[in-house]
């Protein structure tokens, strides 16, 4: 998995969005910040940094109790695809994560992500 001590708590673990500080007014409830479990506290994980990743509140609520592997299956059930999730990415371990994302998606203008 990418290095989550770095920058990358600013982009989903999973559908790589940006997730602006929640202290930015009119941030977009789906693309808030929250603190997600890969096996879920009431699966037995714990709050360790091995066990956590910062992902949307869409991907978190979408995720809900299952574990990182149930949640790959539901997901290509529903696209027809195999999964990677951003955050098992090479671009998640970009010196600019946000850029490599667009680039890798094809878009050309990425988001201003900000002050360091």
């Amino acid at each position: 998995m990418a290095d989550r001590t770095s920058a990358n708590f600013r982009y989903c673990f999973y559908c790589g969005r940006w997730m602006p500080p929640a202290d930015v007014a009119g941030v977009h409830a789906p693309n808030r910040r929250t603190l997600e479990h890969l096996r879920p506290l009431s699966r037995g994980g714990g709050h360790s940094s091995k066990n956590t990743v910062f992902a949307c509140a869409r991907c978190n609520a979408a995720k809900a109790a299952h574990t990182v592997e149930e949640y790959r299956g539901e997901v290509m059930v529903r696209t027809g695809a195999p999964v990677v999730f951003w955050g098992e990415t090479d671009a998640a371990s970009a010196p600019d994560p946000l850029i490599a994302t667009h680039k890798q998606r094809g878009e050309h203008d990425a988001p201003d992500a900000g002050p360091g």
